[in-house]
């Protein structure tokens, strides 16, 4: 530990996730402007032609609750403005373990329900790779005007399980985007003893959860990575409930392959498809179960 009591890996790997992000250029026509009312540097993306009323997808970005910042997500997200003629809102989250659960579970819902309250007649949809996958689904859970305006959610390689069940696979512990080891790191910053939640806890671990009411979802998520059995049990689950899920699974891409876009023909392969989805959700259609 050094002056912050924090681990010097992990400031390194901040650092290091910031500086990564910060060197991807944005493409061509996508600005990104502040959105100070939302606090935690988010900001917002969208193509220069894209009008100022134009839907709203809200973007969570990952780094197992302990990494990562607007910015980082603002990688896919535009890639996501790139595709889509909408606006992105990338909202921030104070980041474990000086903060653990539940604070950026409450923080992205708030922020949520801000911009649904200032824009009330806009068309919304959330998005959220890994952890903020997990977020966003804490967000619809627990959210009752998020449960009603929200039309779908995309899941990039979600975190749904905190449980050791979650990386139980030996044919998946080769995941060059996700070790055990941190999993094994994610999972002890992220759960606080003062606030008693385990890993069981469906607060933290969704696919434990009850998902009855969700809005319509896409799942974009590797055969071959980390947390790739969970991520097909909580599609099972889901679509037990009654949720409308659309998945997208690729057969051998590591976790998060989907922030290698503008360098990795697989990657934009996949943001293509999220782009599709979104682009039907929003024109009203029904989604394509695969």
């Amino acid at each position: 530990m050094i002056g912050s009591g924090l681990d010097p890996q992990l400031l390194a790997d901040r650092a290091a996730y910031e500086q990564w992000a910060a060197e991807r250029p944005l493409p061509p026509d996508v600005r990104r402007m502040p959105a100070p009312a939302l606090g935690l540097g988010s900001f917002w993306i969208a193509r220069r032609d894209v009008e100022a009323d134009a839907p709203v997808v809200v973007y969570v970005h990952g780094g197992g609750f302990r990494v990562g910042s607007p910015r980082t997500g603002a990688v896919v997200g535009a890639a996501i403005a790139a595709r889509v003629s909408v606006r992105i809102l990338t909202v921030g989250y104070s980041l474990a373990p000086e903060h653990p659960f539940p604070t950026a579970a409450a923080e992205v819902t708030l922020a949520l329900e801000a911009l649904l309250r200032h824009e009330p007649a806009v068309p919304v949809m959330l998005a959220g790779d890994s952890a903020g996958a997990n977020l966003v689904l804490f967000a619809l859970r627990h959210s009752g005007i998020a449960a009603a305006r929200v039309r779908g959610a995309a899941l990039l390689c979600p975190l749904v399980d905190l449980t050791d069940a979650a990386c139980a696979s030996p044919a998946n512990s080769h995941d060059t985007g996700l070790s055990t080891e941190v999993f094994a790191a994610i999972r002890r910053d992220y759960l606080s003893a003062l606030h008693r939640a385990g890993p069981d806890d469906p607060d933290v671990s969704p696919v434990r959860a009850r998902l009855a009411g969700l809005p319509p979802l896409f799942v974009q998520y590797s055969a071959a990575e980390l947390l790739g059995p969970s991520i097909a049990g909580f599609v099972t689950r889901a679509r037990a409930h009654g949720v409308d899920v659309t998945v997208d699974r690729w057969a051998r891409q590591s976790h998060l392959w989907q922030r290698f876009a503008g360098d990795d023909p697989a990657s934009d392969g996949a943001v293509d498809r999220l782009a599709r989805w979104l682009r039907q959700r929003l024109a009203g259609g029904t989604s394509v179960t695969r």
